[in-house]
């Protein structure tokens, strides 16, 4: 986690888990560019759900220790149940007494799905790509998972939102947090 102390005496924070560094990149820029760094994101890449469901608590309960004001769960479904994945996660965290500080968000069924609706408006059409095809879309773009590659790929967010309503109900979440930690200010 980073150690930003001017950063965070006068602004808010918020942590979010992810599954990997391309998820990683995805945040910090979408806190740079689109919130235009409105708060402060610690950002903590666990690889894969059962990393997610057997340790997200403690990293939470980090998160919380340090100040952070509500922790955002990021996972892709990869097209598997989304209501059993969330399950899966959230039971650990109920278990430990954390949930009322944590939002759980499904990708569904990835990260690079938010990314393709930067580009394609039709979240449909994407949808019923497999993910081999949207990889492939996305190297067409001039995607790569490399930081180098995700920084040269300018997203626009806005339309991310109105092309995909999982995405817009993530902002619409974050929107919320940041109001809510303003008004107890």
């Amino acid at each position: 986690m980073r150690k930003n102390i001017e950063n965070r005496e006068s602004k808010i924070i918020l942590g979010f888990i992810v599954e990997g560094p391309t998820d990683a990149l995805f945040i910090k820029q979408l806190v740079s560019e689109y919130f235009q760094d409105r708060f402060v994101a610690e950002i903590v890449i666990m690889s894969g759900k059962a990393s997610l469901a057997s340790s997200a608590k403690i990293v939470i309960s980090s998160f919380l220790q340090i100040g952070v004001e509500h922790v955002f769960i990021l996972f892709d479904t990869d097209n598997q149940d989304i209501e059993n994945q969330k399950n899966y996660l959230i039971t650990p965290i109920q278990d430990s007494g954390l949930i009322d500080s944590v939002t759980i968000v499904p990708i569904d069924p990835m990260l690079e799905t938010w990314i393709l609706s930067s580009s394609i408006g039709d979240l449909n059409s994407i949808k019923k790509m497999d993910l081999k095809s949207q990889k492939n879309k996305l190297k067409e773009l001039g995607f790569t998972k490399t930081p180098i590659g995700f920084a040269n790929l300018k997203l626009n967010f806005n339309s991310i939102i109105e092309n995909n309503l999982d995405f817009k109900i993530f902002i619409d979440e974050i929107e919320e947090k940041i109001a809510s930690c303003q008004q107890r200010a």
